[in-house]
């Protein structure tokens, strides 16, 4: 994504650090992190972006990014990261965790790619996903995804049946209110 090279990757964290839902994503992984304890004994973060929640884990962790450059920031912070050039649409991640986190990217993407992309995340869950999306109720047909600007709003029975039919269950969804039209969700799942 050409967003995210050059100094647009460099300027990334600093450009939504202030931000109220960079605070909420940190602390909500944290409190999940917490939660799952012991279960976790390994970490997928992908796209792992410039590797800003790699401090937070505390077992073994193998980051996935499209953009070179994102990953270059990543490692320069993070200089004993595992961490490979992917892109998450078109190519199966090559191993599994006990936990994959995919934080910022759904929603980015059109609902097809999403779908792919989100097939590809729980593939490598041996136990837990938590991946954020952003998601509209409109109703119980599904009429379509909706964009706003680059965001994507994905059917909310969509996404829990793509979910469901990987074989996962969900656990909890943590929701963060803010202007943009639709649902913001960090959404925890387990394998059923």
């Amino acid at each position: 994504m050409k967003q995210y090279a050059g100094a647009k990757a460099k300027g990334y964290e600093a450009a939504r650090r202030k931000q109220a839902k960079w605070k909420w994503e940190d602390t909500t992984l944290r409190k999940v992190l917490a939660r799952l304890g012991g279960e976790v004994q390994s970490v997928i973060d992908a796209p792992v972006g410039t590797g800003r929640f790699l401090s937070l884990y505390t077992v073994p962790v193998v980051g996935y990014d499209a953009s070179a450059d994102m990953l270059d920031v990543a490692r320069d912070s993070h200089k004993k990261a595992v961490l490979h050039k992917l892109d998450l649409v078109g190519e199966v991640l090559p191993e599994s965790a006990d936990l994959v986190v995919s934080v910022r990217f759904l929603n980015l993407l059109n609902t097809p790619d999403a779908l792919k992309a989100l097939g590809h995340l729980l593939a490598a869950a041996r136990k837990y996903a938590l991946f954020t999306c952003r998601t509209y109720y409109g109703g119980c047909e599904y009429s379509g995804p909706t964009t706003v600007g680059r965001v994507t709003l994905h059917g909310n029975l969509v996404i829990m049946d793509a979910m469901l039919r990987a074989g996962f269950e969900m656990v909890e969804r943590y929701n963060f209110h803010d202007k943009v039209p639709g649902q913001y969700d960090f959404i925890l799942v387990r394998r059923s």
